[in-house]
């Protein structure tokens, strides 16, 4: 059940537009920029606290997606990027150069800031919420459908995925843990599987039922004079961060 909180009752186009501006703001700038840090962690901060969002539970959302993201970049300190030749340690002959290393705290901690206000702006309109947003400012309609899409398979999927590991911890769990990692790289191949099939099939089950590229997504929201006091207080904000900072 959506958590009625005073972000809720904002219209999700607020948010859409303090999203934008924040995931910008992380794009363009430095993260070793300590000010700027600081002030994207204290509207950060603001949100979890108005939303009435369980710090714990965003950090605990953070750390269930950073495997992903360290998996993308694990490679980086190990790659000289700007061909400087600064090595600043050998771990078994594999070398980690400065560059790499600072590419990959940045990529991280961007990644990070950006999941994370991706999360508070969607629990904070509630996903159709969001997702009539996007249909007013005219996002097409293609990317909207993905979106609600992947949104409706997330929950699918995680249940398949909870059955197999369910199984996979009742029969092999009196295993050794070499031949239980074998046995979970078969699993996770085969779930890979799945997620295709279950895609194809949830696709063809849409369109046998009338879909035609486009999906509902909530009543109508209406954009009021304190939306737009909003609006330019995050604009002025994060304005005002950069030109200081």
């Amino acid at each position: 059940m959506q958590n009625k909180n005073t972000l809720y009752k904002i219209d999700p186009r607020v948010h859409v537009v303090f999203g934008m501006v924040f995931v910008i703001s992380v794009l363009i700038h430095s993260p070793f920029n300590y000010g700027i840090l600081t002030g994207l962690l204290l509207v950060l901060a603001v949100y979890v606290y108005i939303g009435s969002f369980p710090a714990a539970l965003l950090v605990k959302r953070v750390l269930s997606i950073y495997p992903m993201i360290f998996f993308v970049s694990f490679l980086m300190p190990f790659t000289d990027i700007t061909n400087s030749g600064n090595i600043i340690a050998s771990i078994l002959g594999f070398k980690i150069y400065r560059s790499g290393l600072d590419n990959f705290l940045v990529i991280n901690l961007k990644m990070i800031l950006i999941y994370s206000v991706s999360l508070l702006v969607t629990r904070a309109t509630g996903i159709f919420r969001f997702l009539k947003s996007l249909e007013i400012l005219k996002i097409p309609s293609w990317i909207i459908s993905i979106l609600t899409y992947m949104h409706r398979l997330f929950y699918l999927l995680k249940a398949e995925m909870s059955r197999m590991q369910l199984a996979f911890s009742s029969r092999y769990y009196y295993l050794p843990q070499h031949k239980r990692l074998k046995m979970l790289s078969g699993i996770v191949i085969v779930y890979l599987t799945r997620i295709v099939e279950r895609s194809d099939r949830t696709y063809l089950a849409m369109v046998s039922k009338g879909f035609t590229g486009k999906m509902p997504n909530g009543k109508n929201i209406r954009w009021t004079i304190r939306d737009s006091f909003l609006s330019v207080g995050f604009v002025t904000y994060f304005g005002f961060l950069f030109y200081v900072f």
